[in-house]
């Protein structure tokens, strides 16, 4: 039988910066027989802390496993390891509190031991212990969003009118500019009345604008990707496509692939791609579509209360990954 993690409701969010120094590592082992970093909490989400115990003994599960390198001298591992580690905690402890607000039935034995067994399969018995049980809990976990239902039309138009990314969707379409200053009066234009169409033309350097219309997804008759398909784009881009509401223009965003302007689209223009994802069979995340309940728990999260220790970071909703404090 898996070992339950420490679950605890605590009062308050995780206090106090620690030196910039100490983020280039997370510290991951503590001296035998000492206490785990006392009232220390490695993560605390919607009020339920992740103890730095239960993160000590994943990660030293994981680097026992080879997956993972830990220093013998310092006993600490690369910081970006260590919050691959603890993003994993943080999100099954958000699925099982979304799981049970959708009222989906929690982990039974038997699923949790057939998991199990394909995992034992998949590592050839490599993983144990706290690795084991973590990435157990993440494929059932991950599996019973399926069994969330769809909310109607209706109750999705209510709630895309709020934030539209909370159905776990961004919907819209991006003019591609040569600098700044193209940008900002691309969205003079669009305040002042302009036509996205027109004001497209005039200042996008896409070459095919008028075939993809600035479609995300290059397909004028698809404008909305699932909010996975956006989280790996990076802080800043993730943030202002995430925060976006139809009618007001965002931007000048600087991307990897250039300057861009951002353009929610309203909901009764996307309505029918919406349902389109939302009735898709579920599926992964980098896959085009996905279940409701994956879409769903996307939105959910990006509202959730999460705090991670500084000393590993911090939570970014946008991306829903812990980010190295400064990083933007």
């Amino acid at each position: 039988m898996s070992r339950a993690l420490r679950r605890r409701r605590v009062a308050g969010p995780i206090g106090g910066v620690l030196a910039a120094a100490v983020v280039a590592v997370v510290v991951v082992a503590t001296p035998a027989g000492a206490p785990a970093s006392a009232a220390d909490d490695a993560a605390i989400v919607n009020g339920i802390a992740i103890s730095v115990e239960d993160f000590d003994d994943l990660v030293t599960s994981v680097a026992e496993s080879g997956q993972f390198q830990l220093d013998p001298a310092s006993g600490v591992i690369e910081a970006g390891q260590g919050r691959s580690a603890l993003q994993i905690l943080i999100t099954n402890e958000a699925q099982r509190q979304f799981l049970d607000e959708q009222r989906v039935a929690a982990i039974s034995d038997g699923e949790r031991e057939s998991a199990g067994q394909d995992l034992d399969e998949q590592s050839g018995g490599s993983l144990t212990g706290a690795a084991r049980d973590a990435l157990v809990d993440q494929t059932v976990l991950t599996s019973k969003l399926v069994e969330v239902a769809a909310p109607d039309v209706a109750t999705l138009a209510d709630s895309y009118a709020v934030r539209p990314a909370s159905l776990g969707v961004v919907c819209g379409r991006i003019i591609v500019v040569d600098d700044v200053g193209a940008g900002e009066d691309a969205i003079d234009s669009l305040d002042a009345g302009g036509s996205f169409a027109d004001v497209g033309e005039e200042y996008s350097t896409e070459p095919d604008f008028a075939g993809t219309g600035g479609s995300l997804t290059g397909d004028p008759e698809q404008p909305c990707v699932p909010l996975s398909g956006v989280q790996g784009a990076g802080v800043e881009l993730a943030g202002a496509l995430v925060a976006a509401r139809p009618g007001q223009p965002a931007g000048p965003i600087e991307t990897g692939a250039g300057i861009i302007v951002f353009v929610a689209d309203p909901f009764d223009d996307v309505a029918g791609a919406i349902t389109d994802l939302y009735e898709s069979p579920g599926a992964g995340a980098g896959a085009a579509g996905g279940s409701a309940g994956q879409l769903m728990f996307a939105g959910w999260l990006l509202d959730a209360d999460i705090s991670v220790n500084p000393r590993y970071g911090r939570w970014d909703p946008a991306t829903a990954t812990i980010v190295a404090l400064g990083q933007e």
